[in-house]
């Protein structure tokens, strides 16, 4: 049954003189109180009371307007949201929350109390005291004095129905201390997986000199007091070494990210014990620290791109935070220590890790806490936590190091707490202080006292660990405070159904389900049922649990109490023993309204029942109807283990929690006050009582959560927000029932997976992404040409270029060999004057060539230039010294060392243009290209554009994702971006899209520079833009619209190919702009045709895939359609039928008839059908795959498989594409099954060469493709059946088979498919697959609208 809910109306309201002194701010308290004695008690103001007081405000308002006193007005309206009729505040200026101190004038209440038979209002604040708001008047003000989250509520209606929206008020503290936080957490977290010899060294190296530190320190002569403050750093330390030793092992992220936070603590365990024992050498000097930013260092260059710029943009954001709080400390007077501190070198040491240099945690040590450093912060607080209420005002600037005292009463508690969710930064509270903190056990007496700090740690609002749970006979309790708080409120489904990701995640557990239910397997959910064994498999699953044998011996005793409890998840199977696959640990507090979830764990063996996510939402029901109100994960973070947390709750700032948690704490206390017989002591009374009281909290009401068996036979009617989201999809169905006629005249954007139409060479396979051949450019590295959109798959012979080539290489490695002198290494520019040039070329050319032997011509006094030299083919007459010279150097030192050593002496432009010429020549040297991009950040800055361009593109021409200088790059373009050609703008678009580089900034400022100049851009470079911003995933109104005009009248104009068509196609497609799309195809189909487009077989799979898939219809569609089935579809789909056709014929008729079909594959040039014409291929090849409606459940749940394995979407490639294979294979009597499981790209480790051999890959660009993940997948198959079944089963196994591929499947997979039907004809094959340029594995695709104002980012 469930409970009725607390009172969360308006009855409460305080409507006396607090209320008005908000309402009306600048009149005297005097006069209200005379307003205030003329009313009725309990009635409010009326009408022309309020007209009087309105009147009285604007008169102070005017008086004080340039007096000290004014208080700052920011206006805002209240309205209902279009669609669902919800309440929201719109605030004048932007969506940055008003600061506190400010006066909130709020219009459209009038408006809805005129639409509303009647309506109250108020405003909630943090503390969870409710203010009546009197609405006579427009516009209503209200002084906001508290930071944090308000709520306001509006009773309208007979029914008196409440309505409540929130906003959250800030401070230039607040924000400060959240962007401290955020780059912790983004520094914490930064690395992700890249394992490094320098990372490796540098973990080995802070291990042995954390070692010689802490034996330096326990060693010192501190005094007692310093001792007692050992275990400040011996618990760090203990933590440190095992999550370093865990990183070493396994290459852990989750390890490495905790030794991180274990450093920080390390730390300010130190600057605590240097207050009673400072160290004969300073911390910054010492050989320690040296340890830790070598640590640093390596662990910051191994981390991706993506996550460094994460962390300097969270770097940025506090830089810009702090100047914030300064300033506004400046004015008021207050925190002159940290004004001193920030400005006497502080941000001058920050600002510089801004512009390269190496980051430490030492600095943003320093930005934690008040001017008198950690130890007088901790004294404070603990002196703080005796005085009264009235002693716990606003913080002058953020607090670290904080304490809260077991003796402290309720009030002050609360106080603090209030205080802390502006300035706290970091999560930790010492319950007690740091030489006497509060320690868990369960022994008699004191066990009471314990119990009671833990129940009133939780109705305070804070989360909790103990700190030493490592088998010793006490821990000790350590509070949280989370800045992000993961909590669910249990009766807003709606509001959580609003976030697609948790929408998706109940879909998925939904159907999870079901599928079980189907199996026969049996989900049970139950509370306290086996709590000893619940304990056990937390134990064994978590080896570094916080929860040690102190805190479990206390749980044992609140169990009896009903203040903890196991919600457990059973699966039974038949014949099986019952397994627990989850469990859940927590508490119920709060009148019995709140529940905190303090661990958890799942077994990994099931993890394809999603038992993590099932227990959630089953727990989460059982509260609801058992009438709780929040369910509380606790904190949400960057760290790998915190990612499912959104996914099952809602993110809110901690402030939003407490209000939430104290509202209902008020509305409890309010409703047993009126019960006579309740012993429960009043809301007053139990404010003064100790935390170590058991009447100091609310009663935890323990007894509201059901013990013993829950849910028998766990359905999807008992997994919370199931109902909503049912009837969510009841009425979106319901709504489009009559919109059918529309629809059919445009149709729904079927995620079809087109091939990528990049600006390199050829279009990249289903299974290949964006992997491209090299540029074909001309010209000297100033007038260096982007990469084609397409070249023709089928590579025809170039005798003259590849004799060229071999011809370059040969007399490269003669060179490098023989070595060069100083002199040769000049190369002239090819910007200076054309004699000058002549003569210094003609020098270094001459040198070159007479020291390979070759007779100079004695004509012209010049060296014959070797062919390759001039070879027309490469676009440059003489191969640069400095290529020799760095190659030579790359080559003899054999480390980078002397490398960089060497290239000191080149310039900028030296080292740009040797970068483009290695990248046009296709001469890859990783160290050599290494040490000219550390070389070039030092002197990016003095970068004209053009350079910047060409360098660029060559490092995303050699695949060289130099993250350093192109983050450099990146901040230059956008500084001079005004200045860049079109080239320019399209080469740099182009090589951040080729890396995969991920920018909004560099691409909404390069954007409107394009919409600029887009008159003046070439066919080619108007179709590289579009590619590149489609790849990236960007969308932009303007930019669309004038690339669309551009593309037409280039069209007109007869100037654009086939390639430049298929992009420009491609990128209006994958961005999902069908208007635009269609514009343009009325155009670019005929153009098309008429230049034979044909020839290229990228670009027509391309056209003819994105025109079927939108039912284009107008001139030339079905032509295209034609020609493509004539000229590829059909030819290739006759030899793949030839294929499939099960045979009992030699291994050598078998190979004659693969080779039949590599061949007519590579005379076509086709490397796949595309994502509407390969469905159909495998329609009319016989397997069974869906419609592309409907999916049928194993394709949903081989969905849900893939986006939990590939997390995020990403940009398809090898890698990024997955496979999810079951199957349920029959022979002689015997089954083979295997469940759905996700299977990567990779080499078939394991499959004898033998079954290799029987599924041979094809390709028309003659690469292997052995790793596709179909391919690994079907052989894994075929192998587990030889070894259960014997070799001879093969050809007899029956039974099906159900393949999800995550990219639509190229003509090698298609292959593949076809050779498995042969050798295994009498297994079904169940087919589908989804297009990953549209969708992550059935979801769309994350895209991103750029801002059209030129004032955000444009900096001509």
């Amino acid at each position: 049954m469930v409970m009725a809910r607390p009172d969360l109306g308006l009855g409460l309201a305080e409507r006396g003189l607090p209320a008005l002194r908000r309402q009306f701010p600048h009149v005297e308290a005097d006069a209200l109180n005379l307003f205030l004695e003329s009313s009725e008690e309990g009635s409010g103001l009326a009408d022309d009371a309020l007209a009087a007081l309105a009147d009285m405000e604007r008169e102070a308002v005017a008086g004080k307007e340039d007096q000290f006193g004014h208080l700052p007005i920011r206006g805002c309206r209240v309205t209902r949201r279009d669609g669902c009729g919800s309440l929201q505040v719109i605030f004048e200026g932007g969506e940055s929350p008003p600061h506190v101190g400010t006066v909130l004038s709020m219009t459209g209440l009038e408006e809805l109390a005129k639409c509303e038979k009647v309506l109250q209002a108020g405003l909630v604040l943090p503390t969870g005291e409710v203010l009546a708001l009197q609405t006579g008047c427009n516009p209503t003000s209200f002084l906001l004095q508290e930071f944090g989250m308000h709520e306001l509520r509006v009773c309208s209606g007979s029914a008196q129905e409440v309505e409540r929206c929130w906003f959250m008020v800030s401070s230039p503290l607040g924000e400060y201390g959240e962007a401290l936080d955020l780059f912790n957490d983004a520094y914490d977290w930064v690395w992700d997986g890249a394992w490094t010899s320098d990372l490796e060294d540098s973990i080995l190296n802070l291990l042995v000199a954390l070692d010689e530190r802490f034996e330096a320190v326990a060693n010192g002569s501190g005094g007692l007091m310093a001792q007692s403050l050992m275990s400040t750093l011996s618990s760090p330390k203990k933590r440190m070494e095992k999550n370093l030793s865990k990183a070493l092992e396994s290459q852990d992220t989750l390890a490495l990210g905790r030794a991180v936070g274990c450093v920080r603590a390390f730390i300010l365990g130190q600057s605590l014990m240097d207050m009673f024992a400072p160290a004969d050498q300073d911390l910054q000097s010492s050989a320690f620290y040296q340890s830790i930013m070598s640590f640093e260092r390596a662990r910051l260059e191994a981390a991706s791109v993506s996550k460094r710029d994460e962390l300097q943009q969270a770097l940025r954001r506090l830089v810009l935070a702090a100047d914030a709080h300064v300033a506004d400390l400046y004015s008021s007077g207050k925190g002159q220590d940290f004004i001193k501190r920030w400005s006497g070198g502080l941000r001058s040491e920050i600002s510089a890790m801004l512009e390269g240099s190496s980051m430490h945690p030492l600095p943003f040590q320093q930005m934690r806490g008040g001017g008198g450093g950690y130890v007088a912060d901790m004294m404070a607080s603990m002196a703080e936590s005796f005085q009264g209420p009235g002693g716990h005002g606003r913080a002058e600037t953020t607090e670290a190091m904080t304490t809260l005292p077991p003796q402290a009463t309720f009030s002050i508690a609360q106080s603090k707490m209030t205080r802390w969710t502006e300035s706290l930064v970091d999560e930790q509270i010492c319950i007690g202080s740091p030489m006497a903190p509060c320690e868990i056990h369960s022994r008699e007496p004191g066990v009471d006292g314990v119990l009671a700090t833990l129940h009133s740690t939780l109705s305070l609002g804070l989360g909790y660990v103990s700190s030493q749970g490592d088998g010793s006979e006490t821990s000790k309790l350590v509070a949280l405070l989370d800045r992000v708080r993961a909590s669910l409120p249990l009766h807003a489904q709606q509001d959580f159904l609003q976030d697609k990701r948790r929408r998706d995640r109940l879909k998925d557990v939904c159907r999870v389900v079901r599928a079980a239910r189907k199996k026969g397997q049996r989900l049970k959910l139950c509370v306290n049922l086996n709590f000893t064994k619940a304990l056990n498999a937390l134990r064994e699953h978590h080896e570094d649990s916080w929860v040690g044998p102190a805190l479990e011996s206390v749980w044992d005793v609140m169990q009896k109490m009903k203040r903890v409890f196991g919600f457990e998840l059973w699966l039974h199977e038949e014949g099986q023993e019952p397994q627990l696959i989850a469990a859940d640990f927590g508490h119920a507090h709060t009148f019995g309204r709140a529940y905190y979830v303090a661990t958890r764990f799942f077994d990994r063996k099931h993890r394809t029942l999603q038992p993590g996510f099932v227990l959630a939402y089953a727990e989460a029901e059982c509260l609801r109807r058992a009438g709780f109100e929040l369910w509380d994960l606790g904190g949400a973070d960057h760290s790998p283990m915190m990612q499912y947390k959104p996914q099952v709750a809602m993110e809110m700032h901690r402030s939003e929690y407490l209000l939430r948690l104290r509202e209902i704490a008020r509305a409890e206390y309010a409703a047993i006050s009126e019960d006579q017989t309740t012993s429960t002591p009043s809301f007053s009374e139990s404010q003064q009582k100790p935390l170590a009281d058991l009447a100091a909290a609310p009663p935890p009401g323990g007894e509201r959560v059901p013990v013993g068996v829950v849910f028998e036979d766990l359905s999807e009617d008992e997994l919370w927000g199931a109902a909503a989201l049912k009837a969510e999809t009841f009425t979106s169905k319901s709504s489009k029932a009559p919109k059918a006629e529309t629809k059919a005249k445009k149709p729904k954007k079927h995620p079809e997976t087109l091939e990528v139409p990049g600006p390199a060479a050829e279009t990249a396979n289903a299974t290949n992404g964006l992997k491209e051949k090299l540029p074909s450019l001309s010209g000297e590295p100033v007038e260096a040409k982007e990469m084609q959109g397409y070249q023709p798959t089928t590579r025809p012979a170039q005798p003259a270029k590849d004799d060229a080539k071999q011809q370059f290489l040969a007399a490269f490695q003669k060179l490098v060999s023989e070595g060069l002198s100083e002199t040769e290494i000049s190369y002239m520019q090819s910007h200076q004057s054309q004699d000058e040039g002549k003569s210094r070329r003609q020098s270094t050319a001459t040198s070159a060539w007479l020291r390979l032997g070759a007779p100079a011509a004695r004509d012209t006094g010049a060296a014959a230039v070797p062919p390759v030299f001039a070879a027309p083919e490469w676009g440059c007459c003489f191969l640069p010294s400095t290529m020799v010279t760095i190659s030579r150097k790359c080559s003899r030192c054999g480390g980078k060392g002397k490398v960089m050593a060497k290239i000191q002496s080149f310039g900028n432009q030296d080292l740009s243009n040797t970068s483009w010429a290695f990248a046009k020549m296709a001469v890859s040297n990783a160290m050599m290209m290494t040490a000219i991009g550390k070389k070039l950040v030092t002197m990016v800055k003095d970068l004209i554009p053009q350079d910047l361009a060409n360098t660029a593109w060559a490092f995303a021409t050699l695949g060289l994702p130099d993250s350093d200088l192109m983050d450099q790059i990146l901040l230059e373009v956008i500084a001079k971006v005004s200045d860049f050609s079109t080239q320019n703008l399209a080469n740099t678009a182009w090589a951040y899209a080729k890396l995969g580089l991920w920018n909004e900034r560099l691409m909404q400022t390069l954007s409107l520079a394009i919409v600029r100049k887009v008159k003046d851009f070439d066919g080619q470079g108007l179709a590289n833009v579009a590619w590149a911003y489609a790849v990236l995933g960007f969308r932009s109104k303007r930019l669309s619209e004038a690339l669309l005009a551009a593309s037409l009248e280039k069209i007109a104009a007869q100037e654009f190919g086939a390639q430049e068509l298929a992009n420009l196609a491609f990128s209006f497609d994958v961005t999902g702009d069908e208007d635009r799309l269609r514009a343009f195809l009325e155009a670019a189909v005929p153009r098309f045709l008429s230049v034979d487009g044909f020839s290229d077989a990228a670009a027509s799979t391309e056209l003819a895939n994105i025109v079927a898939r939108h039912r284009f219809r107008s001139r030339g569609a079905e032509e295209l359609d034609v020609e493509f089935r004539q000229r590829f579809f059909h030819p290739v789909l006759r030899a793949l039928q030839k294929c499939a056709t099960p045979g009992g014929d030699s291994v050598e008729e078998s190979d004659r008839i693969v080779e039949e079909l590599a061949e007519e594959v590579t005379t076509a040039g086709l490397t796949n059908f595309g994502y509407v014409y390969a469905r159909q291929a495998m329609q009319e090849l016989g397997f069974r795959i869906c419609d592309g409606s409907e999916r049928p459940e194993w394709v949903m749940e081989a969905r849900a498989l893939a986006r939990s394995q590939l997390e995020e979407w990403r940009i398809p490639g090898t890698e990024n594409i997955v496979a999810v294979l079951s199957y349920e294979l029959h022979y002689s009597g015997e089954v083979l099954r295997r469940e759905p499981t996700v299977v990567t790209s990779g080499w078939a480790e394991g499959v004898h060469d033998e079954v290799k051999a029987m599924l041979r890959p094809v390709d028309a660009r003659g690469w292997s493709c052995e790793s596709y993940s179909e391919r690994v997948a079907l052989l894994e198959l075929i192998e587990a059946a030889r070894c259960r079944f014997g070799d001879e089963s093969v050809s007899e196994l029956t039974g099906w088979v159900r393949m999800y591929h995550s990219h639509h499947t190229s003509v090698t997979g298609l292959g593949v498919f076809c050779q498995f039907r042969r050798h295994v004809p009498k297994v079904s094959l169940d087919l589908d697959f989804d297009g990953a340029w549209y969708t992550w594995a059935g979801n769309p695709r994350p895209l991103t609208m750029l801002s059209d104002e030129e004032s955000l980012y444009y900096y001509g």
